[in-house]
């Protein structure tokens, strides 16, 4: 693996203070008191070896998913590393939107893979021609990695161009990694998530940009059965267990 800088984030987080901070792009930070959290909400230790199970619960809830597809991680970012890390080998050909956020270009790179660029236009709508996406696709290409909604434009994919691009995607076996961390702003879509619509489809979000809660690190993955046990092993190599006080805060 190699690690450059991720020049954005470097950017951001040892730049001067300014009046007016343009870099955060989420909602205001909440306090506790906006969650009404009591003492019992704060205690600093439990089970949490794979994640709080009533914060996993929740998530499945939610997503209306089986609990084990839900994967715990330490934000979208930690989301997109493990699966980035469970799939991909040196080589490996990636399809990733341009324009994207700094990070999903820089995790898969890191992984010595080979990045080709599908281009989100603003003509279009920052929407994504199936028969552009079809044409990119070969047999070595392992992932492709969108946002949806998308970042940094905001335009949202429906339903139906998701499925269709899982199902051109699934004939040459290439799996659809989507980031849906900003995907709650449009009300409409509070609680929806693409998984459902493919077996080749991953999910990545968390509590951050919608909810104002980035500073708890809450996030998750939703994969196949299969991969997420893939991911809890590579979790063992890294931060081994989540932060318990954060995941009983995140769950209220």
């Amino acid at each position: 693996m190699t690690f450059g800088t991720i020049r954005y984030m470097e950017w951001f987080k040892t730049r001067a203070g300014a009046k007016y901070d343009l870099c955060r792009s989420g909602a205001e930070p909440l306090g506790l008191d906006a969650l009404e959290l009591s003492g019992d909400d704060l205690e600093l230790s439990g089970e949490d070896s794979y994640g709080y199970p009533p914060l996993l619960a929740a998530i499945s809830r939610r997503f209306g998913v089986e609990d084990e597809n839900v994967v715990s991680t330490l934000g979208t970012s930690q989301g997109l590393f493990l699966v980035c890390a469970a799939l991909l080998s040196p080589g490996d050909r990636v399809v990733i939107e341009k324009p994207a956020y700094g990070p999903i270009l820089a995790v898969p790179g890191a992984f010595e893979t080979s990045i080709i660029r599908l281009g989100r236009r603003y003509e279009n709508g920052y929407q994504i021609d199936a028969e552009e996406f079809e044409a990119m696709l070969e047999p070595d290409t392992k992932l492709v990695v969108l946002t949806n909604l998308h970042n940094p434009s905001g335009a949202l994919l429906s339903d139906s161009l998701i499925k269709s691009l899982a199902e051109i995607a699934a004939v040459g076996g290439t799996s659809l990694l989507i980031d849906e961390v900003y995907r709650d702003f449009v009300q409409s879509e509070k609680g929806r998530t693409s998984f459902h619509l493919a077996d080749n489809i991953m999910v990545v979000s968390s509590l951050g940009k919608v909810y104002g809660l980035g500073d708890l690190r809450c996030g998750w993955a939703l994969v196949p059965a299969e991969l997420a046990t893939h991911l809890r092993r590579i979790i063992d190599y890294i931060n081994v267990e989540g932060v318990f006080i954060g995941e009983r805060i995140s769950t209220v």
